[in-house]
């Protein structure tokens, strides 16, 4: 079984990719708990011990190779078991993501303690001006059911994340989604991993904002869907030979908005 495993982001859990399960029929899934949360042990500030309780997740369920697909801190996961533990990745899906993800100062240094002051605002900033109040609680909601000390460590482990100089390494394939409105990881960082990542397909989403997989669950889904059926001929691999062959399979496309 070569699953898709859908890898959560920072102050949530995986109920995040809810909406998108729904469309995925007929492919297997594991959605996998970040540290912190539903019994995966102690919030931790570092990419590297999320990446290897995912990696965990898929020993329970007897995976050896996956494609992974993650939003937000979800998509540094991903980033960092293509770039360290490549054997075990087919191919990768960048939701909402960047190779660097950088944390306002002062978000970090109101946690824990101030998490129910500044879990609105928070809210906020994952979606577009004028977003829907529902869609604004049920994210301060789950903010608050995460807690301080493991958003603080979300946060933190995003906040040291860097591997912009390491991007030219992975050779598996890549679906890059953003929205065009997302503040928190604009399409400016798509628009890099497209670029250096050299079997990538960014695509756009015109209005919607950080949290596509509740904003276009059916969009997100498709995407994935198609990525993981081409990630069942395996991963790419080699230098630029292997990427040109893609471009003329039409997997790379240039980012298209829609």
């Amino acid at each position: 079984m070569t699953p898709l495993v859908l890898v959560h982001s920072a102050g949530a859990t995986p109920a995040i990719w809810d909406p998108v399960r729904r469309h995925l029929k007929g492919i297997p899934t594991l959605t996998p708990a970040l540290p912190g949360r539903l019994g995966a042990g102690s919030p931790s500030d570092d990419v590297a011990v999320h990446a290897e309780a995912v990696l965990a997740t898929m020993d329970d369920a007897g995976v050896d190779r996956a494609t992974i697909a993650g939003h937000s801190l979800g998509g540094g996961v991903a980033l960092w078991l293509a770039l360290n533990r490549p054997a075990r990745v087919a191919a990768i899906g960048l939701v909402s993501t960047g190779a660097r993800l950088r944390v306002r100062p002062e978000v970090l240094a109101a946690l824990p303690g101030g998490l129910e002051e500044v879990a609105p605002a928070m809210a906020a900033a994952n979606f577009p001006p004028n977003a829907r109040a529902e869609l604004l609680e049920a994210r301060r909601r789950e903010y608050s059911s995460v807690g301080g000390p493991t958003v603080l460590a979300d946060l933190t482990a995003c906040d040291r994340f860097d591997v912009l100089d390491r991007l030219w390494e992975i050779r598996c394939r890549a679906q890059v989604l953003v929205g065009t409105q997302d503040a928190l990881t604009p399409p400016k960082y798509a628009r890099v991993l497209a670029e250096r990542i050299s079997a990538a397909r960014l695509i756009e989403y015109p209005d919607a904002g950080h949290m596509l997989p509740v904003e276009r669950p059916a969009e997100v889904a498709g995407e994935l869907a198609v990525l993981w059926a081409a990630s069942l001929d395996g991963a790419v691999s080699g230098g630029g030979s292997s990427a040109v062959a893609d471009r003329g399979s039409g997997w790379v496309s240039p980012s298209r908005t829609g």
